[in-house]
């Protein structure tokens, strides 16, 4: 029996048993191979080549679609269509082409709405001047705005003209009867004395007195005339539309509206942002796990052909030096 110092102790060391390590180590990538009693040949023909894998299927991408604002329905532009009827205005356009509008719901505006107060604002038509039909009519539009600046201008020049005659009726009534009155003055007395005894007429007095009464009668006349001409023009003008309290209100209602866009605008500008950042978000997180499972499979694929590779060197060379 051979000697083994395989357990021998001594202070500071022991004697244990080892390996050679002589042995043929392979990557997991390829299965172990019997080659009892096989030939190279018989070997490599059972050794299988790894196939390429096909990568996976590319993820389908979120397409982002902008929310368009939605704008309060009273700010149509069919709020307001006397005269011209205008219709809705449904679309805009721009250099890429037309855009559709949205518009809330229509809704019964609260009270001291400026658009309600706008539209509402109106009255009957003064039929004499500016091509006014002497109807009524509310929901007026800029033409029938402008009309109304119009009309109520044209009553003023009426009216000026007015005070311009009355004036000059009223000078030339007083100018008469002044004539009148001197002509009245240079008239002598009448003495009526059939019998020796009579009365004397003061003609002139007469005279100045009936002249009074025409200037009286005609300065009426001329007064009555102005103040039922200026009567008829108030009359038309309180009924017809205010161009301030009118103009006013569509003012304010564009206000209104210019601010209800802005704010609405810039709510929906927001959640644009917001729905495109998570968009983009999981897209990059579909990339990147597309790319990730990409790349491990055609790492593994590598592995198993440099196995592959490996074991086939393999035998080869076994095959040469036996």
């Amino acid at each position: 029996a051979s000697a083994s110092p395989a357990g021998l102790r001594a202070t500071g060391f022991e004697v244990s048993a080892v390996l050679d390590f002589n042995g043929q180590f392979q990557g997991k990538g390829v299965g172990k191979l019997d080659t009892r009693g096989a030939s190279a040949d018989a070997l490599l023909a059972k050794l299988k080549k790894p196939t390429r894998p096909k990568p996976p299927k590319a993820p389908k991408l979120e397409v982002f679609e902008p929310q368009e604002p939605e704008y309060a329905a009273e700010c149509k532009l069919d709020q307001f269509s006397y005269p011209t009827n205008t219709e809705l205005w449904e679309k805009t356009t721009d250099s890429e082409g037309d855009h559709e509008l949205k518009y809330a719901p229509e809704e019964e505006l609260p009270e001291g709405n400026p658009c309600e107060a706008a539209a509402s604002a109106g009255g009957t038509e003064d039929n004499v001047f500016a091509g006014g039909d002497g109807k009524e009519h509310d929901h007026l539009d800029y033409t029938a705005v402008a009309s109304c600046g119009s009309r109520d201008e044209q009553r003023e020049h009426v009216s000026a003209y007015v005070d311009f005659t009355h004036q000059i009726v009223g000078s030339t009534t007083d100018i008469v009867s002044k004539i009148v009155g001197l002509v009245c003055s240079a008239v002598p007395g009448v003495m009526v004395a059939p019998m020796g005894f009579g009365a004397e007429f003061a003609v002139s007095d007469i005279c100045s007195s009936a002249a009074d009464v025409a200037e009286t009668a005609a300065s009426a006349a001329n007064d009555l005339w102005k103040a039922g001409v200026d009567v008829g023009l108030g009359d038309k003008g309180f009924h017809d539309c205010n161009i301030l309290g009118v103009g006013f209100s569509r003012l304010f209602c564009d206000v209104h509206c210019v601010r209800d866009a802005v704010v609405r605008g810039d709510l929906t500008i927001n959640k644009n942002l917001k729905k495109a950042t998570d968009i983009t978000n999981r897209n990059v997180k579909a990339l990147a796990k597309w790319t990730t499972d990409t790349t491990v499979s055609q790492t593994d694929w590598l592995a198993e052909k440099i196995d592959y590779v490996d074991t086939k060197l393999s035998i080869k060379m076994d095959a040469l030096t036996d």
